[in-house]
């Protein structure tokens, strides 16, 4: 059986998505160094971190949706769990449309008790203005801020 060729711009494109994702994933990996010597416990176990490489929405997508690229970093440190999005989701107040903020970093500390806003299950409403790639600066205010977020549970 003969593979036929693909078409160039497919290559291309497929190279380009792979190696997006693969710089994300290098951010992902700092960040989770960056909580881990901050001494927070990371899940790195598994899918951890990461979408699903066949998402399917239940049944509803067909083919399966590589969510892979959808990526985020939790940690817990005593109470203070903390989830590091590396993506938002922001409402336009004016149009109302919800927009996918790829790159921008989300920041949520909370405790395992504290009530989920059922009314508003899509929106983090943590949007940093820290943005990939982050350098050593950038870094250090993720976890600054982290850490400022952790300090105003207690």
């Amino acid at each position: 059986m003969s593979v036929e060729p693909q078409d160039p711009s497919v290559v291309t494109f497929n190279a380009a998505r792979d190696a997006y994702r693969e710089a994300r994933n290098a951010q992902r990996l700092k960040i989770i160094d960056a909580l881990k010597s901050a001494g927070f416990e990371v899940k790195t176990r598994g899918n951890a971190g990461r979408g699903l490489k066949k998402y399917t929405s239940g049944s509803r997508l067909v083919p399966p949706f590589d969510l892979s690229g959808w990526m985020w970093v939790e940690g817990q440190r005593g109470e203070a769990h903390v989830t590091v999005n590396l993506q938002v989701l922001d409402q336009d107040p004016n149009s109302l449309n919800v927009h996918a903020l790829m790159d921008r970093i989300g920041v949520a500390v909370f405790r395992a008790d504290d009530p989920i806003d059922v009314d508003d299950p899509l929106f983090e409403r943590a949007t940093t203005g820290l943005q990939l790639p982050l350098d050593a600066e950038s870094l250090a205010a993720l976890v600054a801020l982290v850490e400022e977020k952790s300090k105003a549970m207690a």
